[in-house]
Formats: structure tokens, C-alpha cells, sequence
């Protein structure tokens, strides 16, 4: 499969992480995208895991969730992370920043696009060797800027 970095030209696309996949992620994920306030103008692209997403989707609903959506119907970037069992904190960190990493190439590479980050463990991120106090420091790692904030 082609990676979803082709993506069509001059239309705005949100990229979105899920996060730490052993947290909240992609339940916020798939609920935050069920808004009939978002625009039909828009093109998601999902980065995480596609298993996850569609077996907390099958979770949900079978909890009688309703208001969310199905991650089949949307693109999702699904990096193949090695994920040690022996120590599954230290994967699901190692494996939300690498979505994060991916994520940031993407946007770099289309002017049209935005990045919503999911949430993550930092913890896990250091347990894993992410020696990053947050999302917001690799941001700008990533674009080379040392002037930052967070809201």
C-alpha cells in the first residue's frame, strides 16, 4: 500500500495522532471525529495503529457507544512499531513517538495541513528513551525553533 503522504493537493488535512494507545487516544480520536460540527471539507489522516482503532471501535460499540466513528472509513497511516510484551509501557511510548515523528513529516510536507496531537504518557516516553519533556519540545526540535509555548 502507498504510504498516505500523496495525499491530494490544496485541500486542508488535518493529521492526528492517537497518542499513547494504552491510554484515551484513540477513544477520544474516533469520538472527536463522530462532531457533526466538523466539516465535510476536510481530510483526516489517522496515524497509529489501524488494529487498535478498529478493536477499540468494536469495544465501544459493543459498550452502546454511538457517537463515534468507524476508523475503516477514513485513512489511517499504520506504522508497523515492534511491540516488546515484556514491557508493554515502554512500547506503547516508544510507538506514540514514532506516530508523533511520522505525523511531523507529513504536515512538513503538505502547506495545507495541521496536526492535532492525541495524548501521551511521558513516562512511557522515557521508559522507551524519549528524552522529551513533551510533544511540544519535539515539535520544535522538528522545525528548528527554540521560542515556544503550550496552551
Amino acid at each position: 500500500m502507498k504510504s498516505q503522504e500523496n495525499v491530494i493537493k490544496n485541500k486542508l488535512q488535518i493529521v492526528i495522532t492517537v497518542g499513547d494507545e494504552s491510554g484515551i487516544g484513540p477513544e477520544i480520536v474516533l469520538k472527536a471525529l463522530s462532531s457533526d460540527e466538523i466539516s465535510k471539507d476536510v481530510d483526516f489522516l489517522l496515524v497509529g495503529s489501524k488494529k487498535i482503532l478498529q478493536d477499540t471501535f468494536m469495544r465501544l460499540k459493543t459498550l452502546g457507544i454511538k457517537n463515534i466513528v468507524d476508523p475503516n472509513n477514513y485513512k489511517i497511516e499504520d506504522l508497523n512499531i515492534p511491540f516488546e510484551t515484556s514491557n508493554p509501557k515502554s512500547s506503547f511510548g516508544n510507538a506514540s513517538f514514532f506516530y508523533l515523528q511520522k505525523a511531523i513529516t507529513i504536515v512538513k510536507k503538505n502547506p495545507f495541513s495541521a496536526l492535532v496531537t492525541g495524548p501521551i504518557c511521558k513516562k512511557s516516553w522515557s521508559l522507551a528513551g524519549h528524552n522529551f519533556s513533551g510533544q511540544t519540545e519535539v515539535l520544535a526540535e522538528s522545525c528548528g525553533t527554540k521560542d515556544v509555548g503550550m496552551l
